[in-house]
């Protein structure tokens, strides 16, 4: 048994002040302001995780973890008992957060006194740029509807599983409906991507210059810059892969029953994010069967517990789907698969995508390498490691993509390895390879990058007035590209105003903009999806109930290109009558031609160039059925 540390007594004494806290009847501590609550339990951890950081060393950051976490639960649980004290699982996660975010400070300290500056800086130069750029651009349809999850928690929902959303709210709670709030966890996604190329790399490579070649790799290639800046349902997932990649291999190395928990908590947090996290078990599995020196694990518990306790995370999403006709798993496997045939069209498809997103050297190098080497490369331990994780996403994938149409972003998974295969690749071919290979995946990522920062730069008039001169595109459509880049908040203060005028609520007729204009809305209010959903999105069948508004007056928000004579003749019957609320510009020509009927009129305000492509109806005495007419 290890001799336990000053650091370990310390820790313990702190454990039994915070129970002794929670021990605390609810009329001595008084009432407080939520936020102030919350920042309090994340504080009050951060001093634990302070402490069993410098433990952790000593007696393992899985032991360290199971301490912030199992203190957070119990502390929580304790107040069960305790007059006018409530057991609230957000506070539970608050405690936890507070404890590892501290943790991670402390670890990154710990590096830079190693004399691992060099990469620290790069890190830090990267977090700046990209919590700028996250500033800037504008949410997107689905990052609005991530936080709805966010604001609307659960076991899961209809398109996924609820990671995104559940790592969002503590964010959104306390900071508020904010671009940086909601893209937080995607600019650290970044940062880990990173350290673990670079940690990754020194383990397996010592003494070399692969950890830092493949850091720089993993941080510069077009995928990564998109997973860093934009929230999406891959970012938690990479996240969680690669942290189990990390801790599968030190548990392959050291076979502790800690790293093995560790590896399945991990696995299980991957389970939770999308279900391509499943190939995960097989990936692993042949790098147990295929390298002899790992054969003996299969004998062993300790992989069975990770694969167990993955298991065990994962079985809420089970119970959630019971519960819910199986939403998740027949939108995932059935609906969303369309008609499956062979295409060769699917696969260069899939194929090009990836070449862009991993960027073309970071690709073909490690493949050229790999083909060379084969046969020694079968023989080792560490490439193997890094062909099956690199090549399980990314070929099975080619697989599907004869098929049917795959996502290029689906095989994100396969950042860290690649880039540690690549940094290798590189490190054998020498400095001139090294720095073609950054170049073009530093191009390929700031090319995009520039072009937003450029029409961000030029506002919505300057860009419609581009949009129009130096492209084929109607007027109608360059109004509407406008309006999506720059016009939601504006549309969602004219909308709130409505709103507050008519005491309506609001709706609109697709869950992106429903998602979007709830995001920006001045005063938090929900906007319903009313019509038929599109293919995603449709937890809003869930959150929304038309019956519940019947009598009241609708302010439905749209797009004036989408609203027709046919929308207006097929809404018309569910209101006793209907103002649209056209702005000047195309759109309001449009509308003067196709909004007209007996229980119609149309108002027309002079609006600036981003609001010209909405309209904004206004039905009075709404008759709570849900609408049959395509509106998305």
């Amino acid at each position: 048994m290890k001799k336990l540390q000053k650091t370990d007594w310390a820790a313990a004494a702190y454990i039994c002040v915070i129970l002794a806290l929670s021990l605390i009847p609810g009329d001595a501590l008084g009432t407080s302001v939520s936020l102030n609550d919350k920042l309090l339990h994340m504080v009050m951890f951060a001093g634990l995780g302070f402490l069993v950081s410098f433990s952790a060393k000593e007696h393992g950051y899985a032991l360290a973890l199971c301490t912030i976490g199992a203190t957070a639960i119990v502390s929580e649980g304790l107040q069960m008992f305790v007059p006018g004290r409530d057991a609230d699982p957000a506070d539970c996660g608050f405690n936890i957060i507070g404890g590892i975010l501290m943790m991670c400070i402390i670890s990154a300290v710990q590096a830079c006194r190693r004399k691992r500056c060099l990469a620290l800086v790069f890190l830090a130069f990267l977090l700046a740029f990209r919590i700028l750029f996250a500033w800037m651009l504008p949410i997107t349809g689905d990052e609005a509807y991530f936080v709805q999850w966010a604001l609307h928690p659960d076991l899961c929902y209809y398109d996924h599983p609820g990671m995104v959303g559940w790592i969002m709210y503590p964010f959104i709670t306390l900071f508020g409906r904010s671009v940086i709030s909601a893209r937080f966890q995607s600019v650290c996604a970044g940062l880990v991507f990173a350290a673990l190329a670079f940690f990754l790399g020194r383990r397996m490579y010592p003494g070399t210059k692969v950890p830092f070649k493949a850091m720089v790799i993993a941080s510069i290639v077009p995928i990564a810059a998109v997973l860093s800046v934009l929230v999406s349902t891959d970012t938690p997932l990479a996240v969680f892969w690669t942290c189990a990649l990390a801790s599968f291999y030190a548990a392959c190395e050291k076979n502790r029953l800690g790293m093995w928990v560790l590896t399945g908590i991990l696995i299980g947090c991957a389970f939770l994010s999308k279900f391509i996290a499943f190939g995960f078990v097989p990936a692993a599995f042949l790098y147990l069967v295929l390298v002899p020196e790992n054969r003996h694990l299969l004998k062993a518990p300790g992989p069975w517990i990770a694969l167990g306790t993955a298991c065990v995370l994962f079985f809420p999403v089970v119970v959630w789907n019971y519960q819910h006709d199986w939403l998740t798993f027949t939108f995932n496997f059935v609906r969303r698969q369309g008609d499956l045939g062979f295409s060769f069209r699917t696969f260069f498809s899939y194929a090009g995508g990836q070449l862009l997103l991993f960027s073309p050297f970071a690709i073909l190098v490690p493949l050229v390498w790999l083909a060379r080497n084969m046969r020694a490369f079968l023989k080792s331990r560490n490439e193997m490691f890094l062909i099956l994780f690199a090549g399980v996403p990314l070929g099975g994938f080619v697989l599907i993509s004869l098929a049917r149409p795959v996502g290029g972003h689906w095989a994100s998974v396969a950042l860290v390895p690649l880039a540690l295969l690549c940094g290798a690749a590189l490190e054998q071919y020498g400095r001139k390879l090294a720095g073609i290979t950054v170049v073009t995946a530093a191009f390929l990522s700031a090319l995009p990058a520039a072009g937003a920062a450029a029409v961000l730069g030029l506002g919505p008039e300057k860009f419609e007035h581009m949009a129009e001169t130096y492209t084929d595109i109607s007027r109608e459509k360059s109004e509407w590209y406008t309006g999506i880049v720059f016009g939601s908040t504006g549309i969602a203060e004219v909308a709130e105003t409505l709103k507050t005028k008519h005491n309506g609520f609001l709706a609109t007729g697709s869950y992106s903009l429903s998602s979007v204009l709830t995001f920006y809305s001045p005063k938090g209010s929900h906007y319903c999806v009313w019509g038929s959903r599109s293919f995603y999105g449709r937890n809003y069948d869930l959150w929304d109930d038309p019956g519940a508004h019947k009598g009241q007056t609708m302010v439905f928000a749209g797009f004036a290109r989408r609203t027709d004579k046919g929308f207006i003749q097929a809404i018309a019957p569910y209101f006793s009558s209907i103002t649209a609320y056209c702005f000047s510009g195309a759109p309001a020509e449009f509308c003067a031609k196709h909004l007209y009927g007996p229980r119609i009129s149309v108002v027309c305000i002079e609006a600036p160039a981003e609001l010209r492509a909405y309209v904004i109806i206004v039905g009075k005495q709404f008759s709570g059925e849900e609408l049959s007419y395509e509106t998305d």
